[in-house]
């Protein structure tokens, strides 16, 4: 579980440079544009940023998933005492989860 708490901190300086970026354009755009074009681009800039923590969050919890996965993988090698049976099971799994209705 290190691994998902160190790329949960990764992500987050990441956000962090993304909205230094974000403030840096803005002011680029006021001293080019003025206050009129600040207001257009500021809008735009917001999108951007939204979009840009939207991102970081889907990749925060695809790290999630795959640890999750991990422990299940691990928790099913120790029951079957076996890794290439359990590999096999949860493949198994798989594909019924994916041929089950919801």
């Amino acid at each position: 579980m290190g691994t998902v708490a160190s790329l949960q901190v990764v992500i987050g300086a990441k956000i962090d440079g993304l909205r230094k970026e974000i403030d840096s354009a803005q002011k680029i755009l006021k001293q080019k544009f003025g206050s009129k074009g600040l207001g257009i681009s500021q809008s735009s800039l917001e999108i951007l940023g939204g979009l840009g923590v939207a991102i970081a969050g889907i990749g925060a919890a695809a790290v999630r998933s795959s640890a999750q996965m991990e422990q299940t993988r691990k928790a099913f090698t120790t029951l079957l005492q076996d890794a290439s049976l359990a590999k096999d099971f949860l493949a198994e799994l798989e594909r019924f989860a994916a041929s089950t209705p919801v």
